[in-house]
Parts: C-alpha cells; sequence; structure tokens
C-alpha cells in the first residue's frame, strides 16, 4: 500500500467518526408481499421475485420476506434490525465485513460462508481463491492478488467499513459557512474513497445478463456505476479504479453492448435514463483516460435518445420534465448536451438548447417545490435549475436565475434523515447537484452552504447508501460521487 492510500485511510476513519453519532438502524421494507414480481427499485433488469418477499431485495426462495429490508437467505428468518447478520449467520454482529473465521456477514461487503476471502471486507489477498462478494478483487482477475493491476499483491483497501458505524443523523457541520466550506474540502476525497467501496462491489456482479453493464442490480446502475469509476480516478488518480472500469470494458463486453444498442434490446426504463447515463460515461471514459471504446456507443445513444424526444408532443414532454425518476426530461437535455459539446455536434448541442429553452424554461416549476415535493429520487425543480443553467447561453441562464432564485431567507432544505422508500434516500445526494448549480451562477453562499449540508448529511447515513444492496448500495453511492464532482470541476 502506498504511502498516499495510508494517509487516506487515516483521513477517512478521522473525518467520518467526525461527523456524528447514533447511526440508525436498517430500513423497513416497503410491504410488496406474496405474488408480486420484480423488486424494490424498479424490477426492469433484476430476478423476478419468486413468490414474492417483503423488502424487495430479489427473492426469498420460499416467499417469506423478512420485512427489514435486509438480505434474508431462501428460508432464514429476517434479522429485524437491517443489519444483515441473519438467524444462523454468523455475523460480526455490527454490519461490518466478517471477521476471518466467521461463515458470512449477510452485507454482501465481507468474505461469506465458504470463500476464501481476506476477513476484512477488502480487496481478496494475494493466493486467495476469490472472495465471491462482488468486491472486484478475485485472484487472477486482474493479474495480481489485490485487483488493482498493479502485480504487487498489496490490496487497496478504499476505507474499512466499520469507521461509518458510528455515525448518523446528528452530524456536526459547522454554523459558518466558511468554516463549513473548509471542512467539507479537507473531508471529500475521504468520503469519495468510503463511497467507492460498494461501487467496485456491484460492478463485478452477474445481476443481469447484460454483457458489460451485468453488475449492480441493472443495468443503468451498472453504468452509472462504471462512470462513478472513471470519475474516483480523475478526481483522486487512484489507478485502482481506472483498472477495474476497464476490467468492466473488456473488448467483449464493449462488442456485446454495443450490438444490444444495436438491436434495441435494453429495457424500456433505458430509453431516456439509462441511454442518458451512457452518454454520461462516454465521455468521462474518454476524458478519464482517452479510451475512445465507447464513442460510438454514444454516438448511438445520443441518436435514439433524440429520437425518442423528438416527436413527442410538447404537453408530454413538460410532463417529463416534471417527473422525479426516469424520465425526467432535464437529465436527458444535460446529458445531450455534455455529450454534443464533447464531440463538437453543434446540430445536437443546439437540438439540446432549444429543448430547455422551450420546454424548461416555460415550466411552472418553483425551486420552492423542492423543499417538500418526495416523488422520487430527483427534485424536479432543481434538476431543471441544473440543466437550465448548464445548458443555455449564460445571458439566458442569467436572466432566468434573476427572476426564479428564492430569498436565501425562504430557502432551507435540511437533509432528509431515515430517507424512505428506497428511491427517496437518494434524494440527497441529487438535491446537492441542483444546489450547486445556484451557487456557481449565482455566488450565493447559502446554497453553497446548503449543497455541502446535503452531500455531509447524506455521507453521515452509511444505512442509506452502503448497505442493503437492492434498496440502496448498488446505486446511491455513484449519486453521491456526482454530487461531489460538482464541486470538483466548478
Amino acid at each position: 500500500m502506498t504511502a498516499k492510500q495510508k494517509l487516506y485511510l487515516v483521513g477517512v476513519s478521522l473525518s467520518l467518526a467526525a461527523l456524528g453519532c447514533g447511526g440508525s438502524g436498517g430500513v423497513e421494507g416497503d410491504g410488496t408481499a406474496g405474488g408480486s414480481q420484480g423488486d424494490g427499485n424498479q424490477g426492469d433488469d433484476a430476478a423476478a421475485t419468486a413468490g414474492g418477499d417483503a423488502d424487495g431485495d430479489g427473492a426469498d426462495a420460499d416467499g417469506a420476506g423478512e420485512g427489514d429490508g435486509g438480505a434474508a437467505d431462501a428460508g432464514e428468518p429476517g434479522d429485524g434490525d437491517g443489519d444483515g447478520a441473519d438467524a444462523g449467520d454468523q455475523g460480526d454482529g455490527d454490519g461490518g465485513a466478517a471477521d476471518a473465521g466467521e461463515q458470512g456477514d449477510g452485507d454482501g461487503v465481507g468474505a461469506d460462508a465458504g470463500e476464501q476471502g481476506d476477513g476484512d471486507g477488502g480487496a481478496a489477498d494475494a493466493g486467495e481463491q476469490g472472495d465471491e462478494d462482488g468486491d472486484g478483487a478475485d485472484a487472477g482477475e486482474q493479474g495480481d492478488g489485490d485487483g488493482d493491476g498493479d502485480g504487487d499483491g498489496d490490496p487497496f483497501d478504499p476505507t474499512p467499513t466499520d469507521v461509518l458505524a458510528e455515525i448518523g443523523c446528528d452530524a456536526a457541520i459547522p454554523s459558518d459557512s466558511e468554516a463549513r466550506w473548509q471542512a467539507f474540502l479537507d473531508q471529500r476525497e475521504s468520503w469519495l474513497y468510503a463511497l467507492s467501496e460498494p461501487i467496485l462491489a456491484c460492478v463485478v456482479e452477474s445481476d443481469t445478463s447484460h454483457a458489460a453493464f451485468h453488475g449492480c442490480y441493472d443495468w443503468h446502475s451498472a453504468v452509472h456505476a462504471t462512470w462513478a469509476l472513471h470519475a474516483l480516478y480523475r478526481m483522486t488518480e487512484e489507478p485502482s479504479y481506472l483498472a477495474a472500469a476497464d476490467a468492466v470494458l473488456d473488448p467483449a463486453s464493449v462488442a456485446g453492448e454495443l450490438a444490444a444498442l444495436e438491436a434495441d434490446a435494453l429495457p424500456f426504463v433505458e430509453n431516456i435514463y439509462g441511454r442518458a447515463w451512457l452518454l454520461i460515461l462516454a465521455r468521462e471514459r474518454e476524458l478519464a483516460s482517452g479510451a475512445m471504446d465507447l464513442r460510438s456507443h454514444g454516438e448511438l445513444a445520443a441518436e435514439q435518445l433524440w429520437a425518442n424526444l423528438a416527436d413527442i408532443p410538447d404537453f408530454v414532454l413538460e410532463a417529463w420534465a416534471m417527473e422525479p425518476e426516469y424520465e425526467n426530461l432535464s437529465w436527458a437535455v444535460l446529458a445531450l448536451h455534455r455529450w454534443a459539446v464533447h464531440v463538437g455536434d453543434a446540430d445536437l448541442q443546439s437540438d439540446a438548447e432549444t429543448l430547455a429553452s422551450e420546454i424548461l424554461l416555460t415550466l411552472d416549476c418553483p425551486l420552492s417545490d423542492d423543499l417538500t415535493g418526495l416523488g422520487g429520487f430527483y427534485p424536479p425543480c432543481l434538476h431543471r435549475a441544473l440543466a437550465v443553467l448548464e445548458v443555455l447561453p449564460a445571458s439566458q441562464g442569467e436572466a432566468w436565475l434573476a427572476d426564479n432564485l428564492p430569498d436565501p431567507g425562504s430557502f432551507e432544505l435540511e437533509p432528509l434523515c431515515e430517507p424512505a422508500p428506497a428511491h427517496i434516500a437518494g434524494l440527497n445526494f441529487s438535491r446537492a447537484w441542483g444546489l450547486w448549480a445556484l451557487w456557481e451562477h449565482s455566488g450565493e453562499t447559502h446554497y453553497r452552504d446548503l449543497y455541502v449540508e446535503q452531500v455531509w448529511g447524506h455521507v453521515a447515513q452509511p444505512d442509506y447508501w452502503s448497505w442493503n444492496y437492492a434498496f440502496h448500495s448498488h446505486w446511491i453511492p455513484q449519486f453521491g460521487v456526482f454530487a461531489i464532482m460538482m464541486s470538483w470541476e466548478p
């Protein structure tokens, strides 16, 4: 392990321990019982529930869901507290990685029963057979024992999972604006290492049959997890992140994904949301590594995404702009515009700007609506602000902002504490995206303060991003990386 890695491990331990105390318990089940097929997230890619379960965690074989959002095994009673240590398992009791000699921890992080994992929830040590737990460090995967591709056998462990165990909603965020910002700057890279752990774990899973993007529960989550690995590499310069991304995007898998795009064989939910994320990924891969192997995917995805929008009546597009989830128009416009600027496609850039001007600007969507709206994982009005301010020419965006920016005293947005159901748990991070745009374009420090509070407030609730694969850990960490990258690239 390099000195830089050791330094960050120390920084993670200190900074996360200082966030607060009183970690929250497991997430309650969503009550989807008996006979239903699908899952608590969206159900398009994941395995159909066998007999139904109570938490949408992917199907208890006997149809008896445990109701706690945990990881009950077939026929096992749930543990009732959401920490993943089910009856009969010899978990370590803290929701962390299984200790050496334990039979399994049930949390999808540490070494499970029968595996020759290293017992610390990190990368498999040199000579181990593989951990089967999705942490991306199976022996031989990247030519060495630690999965980072450097052949030194030295495991890269982004952050010890147990440092997250004693924090919760009462994070001690400085009240002074400048002190708050400096504290955020001091800790954000350590938070990135913490967020990376479940991302590294999920991309190597085989949750679906897709060629490359088969982990992270569903196709779009695997896509934005692969995006996050590139973003993490750009921000931290840690080579193991790029090595993990390259392992996902081997030539055969890249070819398979292009064939699926050409055949229009992706699930319906990917028509808008997933293709938008693929554009974000293709752009990021070129920026991070110079690799052009996703250029054809990006060009085709942009063409298909635009075709999915071009002939839609305005009243439908307006409804999609108010959507808090997959059909959100602002997200599609933002992704199209970023891709168009990146590749120099003036026509596509103009098309994206037209949608922003003719649809997004006309909406009755005051930012204050997002103070109470809890419809899904996106805040529609803050998301609209993000798209308008990034996509439209500066003069047009500034004029809109002058008319729509709330007085700071009337716009207070506290992070959601123990957010439920599952999709609401992504809202703190996605709110931060729009809040950063408001700060960046207005210079009003109140919105920077709110940005910090949303990011910090959710990092301090690891139960709502690092545990529970079906509900949280397969997708929310990527939203956190996106939020932090907003301030990394102002």
